[in-house]
């Protein structure tokens, strides 16, 4: 019995064998068949522009160059585990202005990666126009970029502060005198209720001028608001000193003041004063805010006019 059962199992040995080199074989016939096939293959090579130090472009020339590529499956498998760099090269030290094919110059480019049996069906952009001036430096300060969203009832605490707050800026002369600074991208949080601390990319200008560095570290200092109403005595105009008593002589004063400044609003911070009004035969005057604390909002005061009566002298 167990001489059959070896028997059995020798076969089927020999079986998956043969059915192993019968896949294999079909799998390489499959794929040089696939490999000898034509194709059309899509894709975007970097731009990278060689210039001398003290020379820079007038307008950004393009940086990315989109083609179609025809050749058959052979070619582009050697490209795609080439480890040559793919990017095109452009020498701008030679010319003060050119104008490039770039088809040809793309073509040149994917012989490193095989001779001929890669063919260009179409680039974008066709040609490359650049003109190059004399590099000019400019120093500008770092703006925020964009509106910044904060929670409700939630303010600024104090300045927006970046590191460093100002930066070199490189281009011609044409094109550096027209930037007075330099935005970061917009913030990406949202309803912000504490303090933000980061590092944020810095927007590039247009017409090829260039930055010192690409990003700065930001801090959005964030506070929450609340209403303070403290009363506050009013004071007379000049001309009514010694004329006039007023009733009453105090108003209530209403503010929206952040949590970091509550204690530094104080009824002598503010100056109320009652003016003669403008209308004939007025019975009360008018009352006016004179002095305030910068860092209050909201102001609000009652009552907006007071009676008064005349002092006999």
């Amino acid at each position: 019995m167990d001489d059959v059962w070896n028997r059995i199992r020798s076969l089927f040995k020999q079986d998956r064998s043969s059915l192993y080199i019968c896949f294999t074989i079909a799998f390489v016939a499959w794929f040089l068949t696939k490999m000898g096939k034509d194709y059309i293959y899509e894709q975007s090579y970097p731009i990278r522009y060689i210039l001398d130090g003290d020379k820079t472009f007038t307008s950004s020339p393009p940086t990315i160059l989109h083609s179609e590529v025809r050749a058959k499956g052979w070619a582009f498998l050697k490209m795609a585990i080439s480890s040559a760099d793919d990017s095109v090269y452009i020498d701008a030290r030679t010319t003060q202005n050119g104008q490039l094919n770039t088809r040809l110059l793309l073509a040149n480019n994917l012989r490193k990666f095989s001779h001929d049996e890669l063919n260009v069906t179409m680039v974008n952009p066709e040609v490359i126009s650049y003109q190059l001036a004399s590099k000019a430096k400019k120093r500008v300060p770092v703006h925020m970029g964009g509106d910044l969203s904060l929670a409700n009832q939630y303010q600024l605490r104090s300045d927006i502060q970046f590191s460093p707050d100002t930066i070199s800026i490189f281009g011609a002369t044409e094109a550096i005198d027209t930037i007075s600074y330099v935005s970061t991208v917009p913030i990406e949080e949202i309803a912000l209720t504490k303090d933000l601390r980061r590092s944020i990319n810095l927007q590039v200008p247009p017409n090829g001028v260039t930055l010192e560095r690409s990003v700065v570290d930001v801090h959005i200092p964030v506070e929450q608001i609340t209403e303070k109403e403290l009363p506050v005595s009013i004071q007379l105009a000049d001309s009514l000193v010694g004329k006039v008593q007023i009733f009453p002589d105090q108003a209530l004063v209403k503010c929206v003041v952040g949590l970091s400044k509550f204690d530094e609003i104080t009824k002598d911070a503010f100056t109320l004063v009652a003016f003669p009004s403008s209308r004939v035969g007025a019975k009360t005057l008018l009352v006016k805010v004179e002095k305030y604390p910068p860092f209050a909002q909201s102001i609000s005061f009652t009552p907006k006019e007071v009676e008064f009566f005349t002092i006999n002298p």
